[in-house]
């Protein structure tokens, strides 16, 4: 586990990073337990004011990391990506996201969601892909090839706008899959950083 400064803004970025963290959606428990650590380091050890994660399933728990260390103030992902989405107008949206995410309803309950086929093929291509990881699922279908697919369900089911809503997601969905616009929750937490340190 290691915290390290922004070498071009070192006074007000510090990125904390556990390789060991487990994935949300697998170890749910694990992983707070690793956020609550980072997050009681940035604040003990280098004097942070506010925390993020870049990781929209961990937002399940920002409402206990608020109570559990209430001196940090959350910068919270996925309400900067609705209200970027509806300041844009955009609506209904669509949401490519980890089963959990979908389940939890993290997103809210007015967002067109993948079918439950389409869903367990999202999973398998998130689970394909990162450190170590080839990004083609077991049936040798490239794990870009589902996003894609499952945006143009989104489309085709009415989204006028798809909230790529998990970081691998971000990542590997290529952004001409369909013709609405793909809006990365990653992109909406990069902008939020940066008008908090302004």
């Amino acid at each position: 586990t290691k915290a390290l400064r922004n070498a071009a803004d070192p006074d007000r970025v510090v990125m904390w990073a556990d390789l060991e963290m487990p994935r949300c959606s697998v170890d749910p428990e694990g992983c707070y337990v690793s956020m609550l650590r980072g997050t009681k380091a940035l604040r003990d050890e280098h004097g942070c004011t506010h925390v993020c994660f870049p990781c929209c399933t961990a937002h399940q728990w920002f409402d206990k990391l608020s109570e559990d260390v209430p001196e940090l103030e959350t910068i919270h992902m996925v309400n900067k990506t609705i209200e970027k989405c509806e300041s844009d107008g955009r609506k209904p949206l669509g949401l490519l996201a980890t089963t959990l995410t979908v389940k939890m309803e993290l997103w809210g309950k007015e967002m067109v969601i993948p079918t439950e086929t389409t869903q367990a093929r999202i999973q398998e291509a998130v689970e394909s892909v990162g450190t170590g990881k080839t990004g083609v699922l077991a049936d040798g279908t490239k794990a870009v090839e589902v996003l894609a697919a499952a945006a143009r369900e989104l489309e085709a089911a009415g989204a006028q706008a798809i909230v790529l809503g998990c970081t691998d997601i971000g990542t590997y969905c290529p952004r001409d899959a369909c013709g609405v616009p793909l809006v990365d929750a990653m992109d909406s937490l990069s902008v939020a950083i940066a008008e908090c340190v302004a």
